[in-house]
């Protein structure tokens, strides 16, 4: 089973066999399609599902996987991917897919040729790299914990700060970004690890409600389901507490 699962992901790679070129923006990424779905088509490739289909992937190759070189290669093309998501900043947005509407931080030219940087997404673009084999020294990841260090915020999702209120932005992935976030917490500068770790974890205790789930009020991104939420913040809750106590 495992071996079928692995072998979907491969051949669900925006690459060659599927119909996309080097050349192509979402080369080495990952969608909602497999293999056979579509040829040269994507319904867009995106940060978040490419850190969760690289992880499991580096996952299968460090457990000595049949399909260790397969999925080197694999890594090596969604390391180049996620690399076109990083912004002059340091921060990543959620595709490198040009003028898509899918970076949520909107963009800082009228052009639409460079989309905003914002929390979520920079944390998953780092943990992408990471499963790919980067180092924590590479420059790449280097400069997305610069990023995130210089804004600690957990009221709002950095990165959504100069957006109307209305748009619902600003605290609509307030809990994928405390899961994602705390993932990457051990990154950031010797001095500011424990304060920031300390931080998260009371912002999650004081969110969480009396029968233990979380929610969140804004529906943007359906966090207000409390199946959702309460996922997301349990995830979040259980790699602080673990690093706490490593």
């Amino acid at each position: 089973m495992r071996g079928e699962l692995v072998k979907y992901l491969l051949g669900a790679q925006c690459a060659e066999e599927r119909g996309f070129d080097k050349e192509n923006p979402s080369f080495g990424g990952w969608d909602f399609l497999g293999q056979g779905d579509a040829h040269g088509v994507t319904t867009g490739t995106n940060v978040s599902v490419v850190c969760l289909v690289a992880e499991g992937l580096a996952a299968e190759g460090e457990a000595g996987s049949k399909q260790a070189k397969p999925i080197e290669a694999a890594l090596g093309r969604s390391a180049a991917w996620t690399s076109r998501c990083q912004q002059k900043d340091g921060g990543f947005c959620f595709t490198p897919e040009p003028m898509s509407l899918n970076n949520k931080a909107d963009f800082r030219d009228e052009a639409r040729h460079e989309p905003r940087a914002y929390g979520t997404a920079t944390c998953d673009g780092i943990r992408a790299l990471l499963a790919a084999g980067v180092k924590a020294d590479d420059k790449r990841i280097v400069r997305a914990v610069a990023w995130l260090a210089e804004r600690p915020s957990l009221e709002l999702v950095p990165g959504f700060e100069g957006l109307p209120p209305e748009l619902g932005w600003q605290r609509g992935l307030r809990f994928y970004y405390y899961s994602t976030l705390a993932q990457v917490l051990p990154l950031l500068p010797a001095t500011d690890v424990a304060a920031r770790r300390k931080g998260l974890l009371e912002m999650l205790l004081k969110l969480q409600r009396g029968d233990g789930s979380f929610l969140n009020e804004s529906d943007r991104m359906r966090e207000n389901d409390p199946l959702i939420a309460t996922g997301l913040g349990v995830v979040a809750l259980g790699e602080v507490l673990g690093q706490i106590q490593a």
